[in-house]
């Protein structure tokens, strides 16, 4: 046994050492960045974001109008307002930045942060998108596989060993995708007229499609960059109704999607689905109710201020510990 013992000692002794030396090449791989010039003019983002330049950690909101903020000032979407509640757990010097971008799918989510952690570095990456079907070009031709044997992600990304692997394989991933090297292209994705579109169910297998897609982009993005992420459903209050064309329904779809397609890549969940029912917001409080642009009979599945509150808090209690 004290042989044994012995002959442990060396081999645990070089194990500690390719495992403190991948470290090191993994910070140094993450770091490695192809600035691009016309980053701002290519993504065609509002103003809200921001060039991290502090010595704070770095949270980087990505999604569509839910993390845009639509319906509201910009000081009370979530990122603004998650700003405002990591500064109240201590963390002053964190930056938020706003990728939020309204209409935006899965595709262009992904698009918009490939092109961020392109130029800046960041820590964590909050995702909120699904909601918005892709179009018909984009969600018919984009043949990326799902994800798979990938539920361990999250336990081996503690490895650094694993981290540079991993790190590796990304980066050969994310350079054959051409979705993301075509975003550096001012072609976008081409808009089908109505006519030629398919069928609503046709139209909601292809955005599904496109959750599970863009996950697996997101799980890549995050390993090449080595930045942790954090998925997020959508929120929805219960007055909305279950039944088939209840209000609100489509989206509990898309979170049901959102969560299996996490689960599989690795990825952390915060479930905002009964968020809203456990605050006992009810929903003319939570959502946005009778807007210039639709009829009071109909609701604005957008959050009001309250609603974005609501969930700025629930992000911050989950991300405040991971960022000190």
């Amino acid at each position: 046994m004290r042989r044994l013992l012995f002959a442990l000692v060396p081999l645990v002794a070089l194990l500690l050492l390719v495992e403190l030396g991948a470290f090191f090449v993994a910070r140094s791989g993450a770091a490695q960045r192809e600035p691009d010039p016309l980053l701002h003019e290519r993504m065609r983002l509002p103003v809200r974001m921001a060039t991290p330049d502090g010595p704070g950690p770095t949270v980087v909101c990505v999604g569509d109008s839910w993390t845009f903020g639509f319906g509201v000032d910009e000081e009370l979407s979530y990122p603004s307002q998650l700003h405002a509640k990591l500064s109240e757990r201590g963390l002053d010097d964190a930056l938020v930045v706003n990728l939020g971008n309204p209409g935006a799918s899965p595709v262009r989510a992904a698009r918009a942060l490939a092109r961020y952690l392109q130029e800046f570095d960041a820590d964590l990456i909050v995702w909120l998108a699904g909601a918005n079907t892709p179009t018909v070009r984009a969600a018919a031709e984009d043949h990326r596989p799902h994800l798979r044997f990938r539920w361990a992600r999250g336990v081996l990304r503690s490895l650094a060993s694993y981290r540079l692997l991993s790190q590796a394989a990304a980066r050969a991933r994310l350079e054959a995708d051409s979705y993301l090297r075509d975003a550096a292209s001012a072609q976008e994705e081409l808009v089908v007229p109505n006519a030629h579109r398919p069928p609503p169910m046709e139209l909601e297998r292809l955005s599904i499609d496109s959750v599970h897609k863009n996950l697996v982009r997101l799980a890549d993005l995050g390993d090449a960059y080595d930045v942790d992420t954090l998925v997020l459903t959508y929120a929805l209050p219960t007055e909305l109704g279950s039944g088939e064309r209840s209000p609100g329904e489509a989206y509990r779809r898309v979170n049901a999607a959102s969560r299996d397609a996490a689960h599989a890549s690795g990825h952390p969940v915060l479930d905002l689905e009964r968020l809203y029912e456990a605050a006992g917001m009810p929903a003319d409080e939570a959502l946005l109710h009778g807007t210039e642009r639709l009829s009071h009979e109909l609701l604005d599945l957008h959050p009001s201020a309250a609603g974005y509150a609501l969930i700025a808090d629930a992000v911050a209690d989950e991300v405040a510990p991971r960022l000190r």
